[in-house]
């Protein structure tokens, strides 16, 4: 992810929510009130020459029906971020090990 996309993709998705606190003790990033799922959105990651389409439900993890955080992760590299399982369970995948 070129640098500053995920504090980009970040700022706008904090930016539709009207109350969150940062999760220090657990580390889950950014907490904030599952009834706000609703005004969150889908965004496009281009990955290769394919563009994805990321789902609210792809990458908000609900807690206990009150709390939801983000399942987006800054990898503390300025060229990527962590979307992980969340993205990836809604696309086929295949990995070639020898051609890696």
């Amino acid at each position: 992810m070129p640098p500053g996309v995920y504090d980009y993709v970040l700022d706008r998705l904090l930016y539709m929510l009207s109350y969150y606190e940062y999760d220090n003790q657990y580390g889950w990033g950014y907490l904030f009130y599952c009834s706000e799922i609703d005004n969150l959105e889908t965004f496009d990651i281009l990955y290769g020459d394919v563009w994805l389409e990321v789902l609210v439900d792809d990458y908000v993890v609900n807690f206990d029906g009150t709390t939801c955080a983000f399942c987006i992760t800054d990898s503390g590299d300025d060229y990527f971020a962590i979307l992980g399982d969340a993205l990836m369970r809604n696309f086929y995948n295949i990995h070639d090990a020898d051609n890696f």
